[in-house]
């Protein structure tokens, strides 16, 4: 790989532990929703109508009165607030909750909080503007007059709950599960509150710069962060953002044994739009940072200058306050919010980006985010790059810890393990086998037999490969590609793989026909569809779904394949993005049928959008893709060739005993079981889940929730996927109807169960991730899935399996005697961010990490907690990197999140075998899974997920588009 530096002996978390001052005063309120009750039962009988009217099963979404509204405009009427009304969970049920500081008078009663009869004006107001919508309307004016005037005097009379007060902090530190969670809200704020308003100095490569703390809230939740004043850069502008969570670790406990809490800071990026901004057809939300300095809807927070994150949509006369909270807040406001319209027109107007400006006047920092256009003369990208360097990070984070003046103690730094050792070819990736070398016979030696592994695995002799291209030039250059990826393993008198091609007609690819009805008619209002239409359309979609699946499983037949060999498709498709200026409705696309088709005929596809890929402009590289392109073909292919087989370039029980240190006698025979999940619940919901083994000769096979009676090989599994998402097509459409793929807690701990009891045939490794498997509950069930992956109950349990509390296995069960340890994961949000240095006011450069490196927890004595860190090679740039790395994102949208530096991921080995249930033992469990975030389908850089969950994951979301919700 050629780049021989070291890894840094030690990097320091930004995880903090919170120190209370003694003298504190500080105190936190609560109110739930004061109308609960009288909301719930008046919306019953509104739904129950409603349905009766419609004859439909549920009421939808669209019609229950917009909270997000309410809880816009109450944050913009009082911005000092931590949340507005958030629902929590409290035991089994949910309630509303508002949550703020308490200031005191110099009489001792609180002050600066909405009155319930502040609040109550605004939410019957609320309730008025809902009422007024046309379908609303119908029913309260009619057979639901009686419970909607009922509703109305109950707004007017007294409230249902009460302001709570004088909540301290202390007592949220030491019981942060007490009042519903309130720790994982309040404390964070506290941060925030401390830091608005306070000043710090920062050079960077982006400039010296003199910033101002000030408080911001996306909503939500943790809605609440803090965001710097406005920062030039060239022609535009940016800011920081620093946001502050709450997290718990497995064995991080005070002397009772209670859980201590971790705080965490996270810095990021965001940038802003100061020219016209432009493109209208995205269909994403604009976000807004409004500063809405006006009177109030009651007295206090005078000086509260808290920036409210209010979402802008495209519609049909232009840009629109997403939620409809203009037409409450402008009816208790002096000034409206300003037309997105003329905003959008001259964004630079309307901020304080030179600090000139009054705060008297409203504020309005247009978010920028990726594929914005914007530029009154020229539409341009923003010259500020996402993310920031690991110094400005460390800078940062020395500053906060010196305004907070003790509030915040650093947590010691992470010791290095071990790095990537690179000794062996399954620890390799892509662009070190292929590249030019005196000799690569050993390259091609080792990559032929992972190939002849995966082949055997299934009974297959050979590999035929057939490019389906629209186009000559797919053609041409995808036959460049698969043969750099094949390393001559095509060639010579005993080739194992055969490639032809044939040109598709374009009339495979017409979207599915919709008769007589508009190719936009899903498209259309809600006023203008009827039932009659709609179900006209649900049902031609499912005829032609399958007319179209049948007309390809009879041209894949027919292709002209060779006997005894595996079946791999490289399919030109056209994206199915337009029809001239018509976008095409998700129902319509063929991509679903194609596959299904392709499952049925026992043939693996890959689909690449031949009209994408484009010659290099550079006069230099004529004759050459473009970078950009030649990426996107080389991805397609390998995913193809090598992914979707499993395959490693050597053997696994090379990393387990080279890189690993695991004893040889267990490393020739290690299995490796990933339990695998994936979750949607938009536009369709399914949740489903698999286990891959990965052997230690490299084989891999999978099992399933629904055939739990063996191990099947890999690509075997891919095709009974697929038609079990077929034959689930019309189930998962139908959004109460039970099915395979919605799969409940109590089926997925069984599957778990099921395999680790009964399906382990050699020594095992088994490794999970925490999130979703702790978490996941689904509407109507009454428990978590698996709560021993939680961190208070793998500490107290970490040396049995605790399923559920009749099904716990001690070391010594029978059928487990193969089962050498489990590995936990965690990532995203759970894990801190961090700096490579061990303190940060460190002067040296401070660079990525160049190899896979392992780094150790010191702070947590009781229980290993092994950090694996990616490499990123400094040639890396942010492009590649966010194409390699599956950050936070998801988490934590409202920042322009980056995926600049790899993430840590958190490795927690429990029920350890006796063998190795001792310091070096686990380490040597967690480094197998640690070595095994490699994939030869990826270069310059090392996946999340170790490579048997990253196959299962992908092999899942492969089936996606057969449900049309791979978008």
């Amino acid at each position: 790989m050629g780049n021989k530096r070291n890894s840094p002996e030690a990097i320091l978390p930004t995880r903090m532990t919170l120190q209370i001052p003694a003298e504190s005063e500080i105190r936190f309120s609560v109110l739930d929703f004061p109308y609960e009750e009288a909301l719930r039962s008046f919306m019953d009988r509104f739904a129950a109508i409603y349905k009766r009217k419609h004859n439909v099963d549920e009421l939808p979404y669209s019609l229950r009165p917009p909270r997000g509204q309410l809880n816009d405009a109450i944050l913009a009427l009082a911005p000092g607030l931590i949340q507005a009304f958030e629902y929590v969970k409290d035991g089994d049920e949910y309630h509303s909750r508002m949550v703020t500081f308490t200031h005191y008078r110099e009489d001792g009663l609180p002050q600066d909080v909405p009155t319930l009869g502040q609040l109550r004006s605004l939410i019957r107001h609320w309730l008025e503007l809902w009422g007024e919508k046309s379908e609303v309307r119908e029913i309260i004016a009619g057979d639901g007059k009686q419970a909607w005037e009922t509703l109305l005097r109950t707004v007017e009379g007294n409230p249902e709950t009460e302001w709570r007060h004088g909540i301290t902090p202390l007592k949220l530190v030491f019981e942060p599960n007490s009042e519903s969670g309130l720790a994982y809200v309040a404390l964070p704020a506290l941060l925030s509150a401390l830091l608005h308003g306070k000043q710090m100095e920062l050079t960077s490569e982006k400039g010296s710069y003199l910033i101002t703390w000030r408080r911001a809230n996306d909503g939500g939740k943790n809605g609440l962060y803090l965001v710097t004043n406005p920062l030039p850069y060239n022609d535009d502008y940016f800011a920081y953002c620093l946001d502050f969570s709450v997290q718990t670790q497995a064995g991080y406990v005070d002397e009772r044994g209670e859980s201590r809490l971790w705080v965490f800071a996270h810095l990021s990026i965001r940038r802003y739009i100061t020219e016209t901004l432009n493109y209208k057809g995205e269909g994403r939300t604009v976000s807004v940072l409004v500063g809405c300095n006006r009177n109030r809807f009651f007295g206090g927070w005078e000086h509260d200058t808290t920036l409210i994150n209010l979402g802008v949509q495209s519609g049909s006369q232009g840009w629109q306050w997403e939620s409809g909270v203009e037409r409450l807040l402008d009816s208790f406001s002096t000034r409206k919010l300003m037309s997105p319209n003329d905003l959008f027109s001259e964004p630079f107007r309307y901020a304080h980006y030179l600090n000139t400006q009054e705060l008297e006047s409203d504020e309005y920092y247009i978010v920028y985010a990726e594929g914005r256009r914007f530029g009154s003369e020229r539409e341009r990208k923003h010259q500020v790059k996402t993310g920031t360097s690991l110094r400005e990070r460390s800078q940062i984070i020395e500053g906060v810890l010196s305004l907070l003046g003790g509030w915040l103690l650093a947590s010691p730094p992470l010791k290095k393990d071990v790095q990537n050792p690179e000794n062996t070819f399954a620890l390799r990736d892509y662009e070190y086998m292929v590249s030019d070398r005196k000799d690569q016979s050993r390259q091609r030696a080792s990559w032929r037999t992972a190939l002849d592994t995966a082949l055997e695995s299934s009974g297959h002799s050979y590999l035929h490969i057939v490019v389906l291209y629209r186009t000559e030039f797919l053609r041409d250059w995808a036959r460049q590609q698969i043969a750099e990826t094949l390393m001559g393993v095509d060639e010579g008198n005993y080739p194992l793989v055969t490639v032809t091609c044939e040109q598709v007609q374009p009339t495979l690819y017409h979207p599915l026909d919709t008769g007589y009805l508009p190719p936009d008619y899903m498209y259309w209002p809600r006023s203008k569809k009827t039932k009659t239409q709609t179900d006209k359309w649900n049902k031609l979609m499912v005829e032609q779904y399958s007319a179209k699946r049948e007309i390809w499983r009879d041209y894949i037949r027919h292709l002209n394949w060779q006997p005894n060999a595996r079946r791999l498709l490289l399919i030109e498709s056209t994206g199915e993005t337009k029809q001239g200026d018509l976008n095409i409705h998700p129902d319509r696309k063929v991509k679903g049928a194609i596959r299904d088709a392709c499952h049925r005929e026992g043939v693996l596809a890959q689909f690449i959008v031949g009209e994408r890929l484009k010659l290099d402009t550079d006069s230099k590289r004529a004759g050459k893709l473009h970078p950009e392109s030649d990426g996107k073909l080389q991805n397609a292919v390998l995913d193809l060739i090598v992914r979707q087989q499993g395959i490693l370039y050597a053997a696994p029980s090379q990393i387990y005993e080279l890189a690993a240190e695991l004893n040889p006698e267990i490393a020739e025979k290690l299995d490796v079981v990933a339990f695998c999940r994936v979750e949607r619940n938009s536009p369709v919901r399914l949740r489903y889940v698999l286990a891959v083994r990965l052997r230690a000769n490299g084989e891999v096979s999978v099992i399933l929730p629904h055939q739990l009676g063996e191990w099947l090989p890999y690509t075997i599994a891919a095709h009974e996927i697929g038609i079990l998402f077929s034959n689930e097509r019309s189930k998962l459409f139908n959004h109460k109807a039970q099915s395979l793929l919605r799969l409940g807690h109590q089926d997925m701990l069984y599957f778990v169960h099921n395999v680790l009891t009964k399906h382990l045939e050699r020594p095992t490794l088994a490794v999970i991730e925490a999130e979703g498997w702790r978490n996941s509950r689904g509407k109507g069930e009454s428990r978590q899935c698996w709560t021993q992956l939680q961190n208070g109950a793998l500490y107290q349990h970490r040396d049995v399996l605790r399923f559920d509390n009749s099904r716990v296995f001690s070391r010594n069960a029978r059928g487990l005697e193969n089962l050498l340890g489990v590995v936990r994961l965690r990532m995203n949000s759970e894990t801190p961010q961090y700096v490579t240095a061990d303190n940060w006011a460190a002067e040296e450069v401070m660079r990525d990490v160049p190899h896979l490196t392992g780094y150790v927890d010191t702070g947590v004595s009781d229980l290993l907690h092994f950090f694996s860190l990616a490499g990123k090679q400094d040639t890396q740039n942010e492009m590649q990197i966010a194409e390699l790395f599956r950050g936070d994102i998801k988490h934590r949208a409202r920042h322009d999140i980056a995926y600049r530096h790899p993430q840590l991921i958190e490795m927690v080995p429990f029920f350890v075998h006796s063998a190795l249930d001792n310091d070096v033992g686990k380490l040597q469990l967690c480094r197998c899974i640690h070595f095994l975030r490699i994939s030869p389908a990826f270069t310059n850089g090392e996946i999340i997920q170790p490579y048997p969950m990253h196959l299962g994951e992908t092999l899942i979301e492969d089936q996606l588009a057969i449900v049309n919700a791979d978008a």
